[in-house]
């Protein structure tokens, strides 16, 4: 066979066609085989995510005592006892993740929807609690901002008192 460079020109021309679909042909499988790369990475990051979600201890509970302290989450949930005051020691939002899949992996979205309502509440005292505090610091600062006002006017209106009887 000859080779394309000796051939004739149409026999190079057409060499250099097939060479080209070749080419493209395999700019497409290198392609392809890199988007596969790609959902592959991604799928490994989500699954080592969703494995890293349920770690055995959790701020120093394993496994039985966070269920227990969602349990009992659920619970004061349900009987509306939580409030501002014990917002901030409930942690039933940070293992929301861990708790709503039940033993076979697959997630419950009956035990995910309550504990997401319970979740709400506890966050929403949680923000009212930093609420009313940032408010009181604010007024505090107020309060004291027009205390220092006033002792300022007062203390011009001395020196004006002052100047004023001197000058007389």
């Amino acid at each position: 066979m000859e080779s394309p460079i000796t051939g004739s020109p149409l026999r190079r021309k057409l060499s250099t066609k097939r060479n080209l679909v070749e080419i493209e042909q395999d700019d497409e499988d290198v392609e392809i085989e890199l988007k596969n790369r790609r959902l592959a990475a991604i799928n490994k990051s989500i699954e080592q995510k969703r494995r890293s979600a349920a770690p055995p201890l959790v701020a120093g509970l394993n496994a039985a005592q966070l269920a227990q302290h969602c349990k009992d989450c659920l619970k004061l949930s349900s009987e509306n006892k939580i409030n501002s005051k014990n917002a901030f020691n409930l942690l039933l939002i940070d293992f929301m993740a861990a708790q709503a899949n039940n033993a076979d992996g697959e997630c419950n979205f009956q035990y995910a929807g309550v504990q997401l309502d319970a979740s709400v509440k506890i966050y929403g005292y949680r923000v009212d609690a930093v609420h009313t505090e940032v408010m009181k610091i604010a007024s505090g600062m107020m309060t004291k901002e027009v205390q220092d006002a006033l002792d300022n006017d007062e203390g011009e209106q001395d020196n004006l008192g002052k100047n004023s009887r001197t000058v007389v």
